[in-house]
């Protein structure tokens, strides 16, 4: 029998990413979030000085890779996937759901102290739960996701696709649609004043208020390149609206989205969507996954989704209490819609600061 083995890394070399590289091309599991161009994108954007790379090994093949970063949440140092609150899928990344390989890697990251997964997926949650008791799982979030069967707007409504339709006919002689494969710094700025323009700016949850922000999706520019698909709509030749994401093999994954103000009558979002998913039809992508997150939008457009669980371990008792008291009183919150909405938008701010 094959023997199973977990080494530690501090410092990342050429065989470390091959091995990794290796592993993520033919993974089931892969993503963006847990390939090592994710894990480089985000070292250069946080400037992360503290790293441990566990990888466990099969014969000297890795089958499974579990980067993770020092970080501040809730007052206590954490270990945690890198990207903070810009990763939409766990960083863990085996060959195959297997258990023993999971018990292992959680066995030596659980010597590093307080461990904080984020955006676990729920058949893996419930691997851990059976592997420690102790495991706390605190939250979850929704992730829409649509398959392409036959076409990615099988599920929009006829009324609905209608009307997007009568729009873009009515506004035909001055809208413009542009499908990006080849992203640059200039899509980049583009893109972030587009934001600056947005009711999420207005809101307080722009992403491009966090300065790393910027740095991060430039370094996309550089690790991802000819992966990544951004979609704009024009109107009298001004960008209105952007959908911007990362392609993994046949999936598009859609990690930020937004319009101007002051164009709603066009229903912009919408209409770029319902284009970038002809588009994709065409390009033969599989799926679209829209990442954590519920919208109405997502909602018309289909009826499949997952959930992604947030995850705390540790081996003091103390701090699994404390983590316990302090998630409980944010669900507490989430009772009071407009108290919830206040205190979120500075916890997100806080986390950007801690991050």
């Amino acid at each position: 029998m094959s023997k199973l083995e977990v080494k530690k890394y501090t410092q990342i070399d050429e065989n470390l990413l091959s091995k990794w590289n290796e592993l993520w091309q033919n993974s089931v599991n892969a993503h963006p979030f847990n390939s090592p161009n994710w894990f480089l994108a985000c070292r250069e954007a946080f400037g992360y000085f503290q790293h441990v790379i566990f990888v466990a090994l099969k014969d000297g093949k890795a089958v499974g890779v579990f980067p993770l970063v020092t970080s501040q949440k809730y007052g206590l140092r954490i270990f945690a996937s890198p990207g903070g609150k810009y990763l939409d899928k766990n960083s863990l990344l085996l060959s195959s759901d297997n258990t023993q390989v999971l018990a292992a890697l959680l066995f030596e990251t659980g010597k590093l102290g307080n461990l904080d997964f984020c955006e676990v997926e729920e058949h893996f949650v419930e691997t851990l739960k059976k592997i420690n008791s102790d495991i706390l799982v605190y939250g979850y979030e929704m992730n829409h996701f649509v398959p392409n069967e036959a076409s990615f707007l099988r599920n929009l409504d006829a009324a609905k696709s209608r009307r997007i339709e009568n729009k873009l006919e009515k506004f035909s002689a001055k809208l413009r649609y542009e499908m990006v494969s080849e992203v640059k710094k200039n899509h980049i700025d583009l893109v972030s004043q587009i934001e600056a323009e947005s009711s999420r700016r207005h809101s307080g949850m722009g992403t491009f208020t966090d300065p790393i922000a910027y740095k991060l999706y430039l370094s996309f520019v550089k690790y991802f390149e000819g992966k990544i698909r951004l979609g704009l709509l024009f109107y009298d030749e001004k960008a209105i609206a952007y959908r911007f994401g990362l392609l993994s093999g046949k999936t598009f994954y859609e990690t930020n989205t937004a319009y101007l103000d002051g164009f709603q009558e066009i229903m912009p979002g919408k209409l770029l969507l319902y284009l970038m998913c002809k588009s994709f039809d065409e390009e033969g992508i599989e799926l679209l996954d829209w990442l954590r997150g519920t919208s109405t939008l997502k909602e018309e457009f289909t009826p499949y989704f997952v959930k992604q669980y947030s995850v705390f371990y540790s081996n003091s008792i103390i701090s699994r209490f404390w983590w316990k008291l302090i998630t409980s009183f944010f669900d507490i919150l989430k009772n009071s819609k407009t108290i919830y909405k206040i205190i979120n938008i500075v916890r997100y701010r806080l986390l950007a600061h801690e991050n």
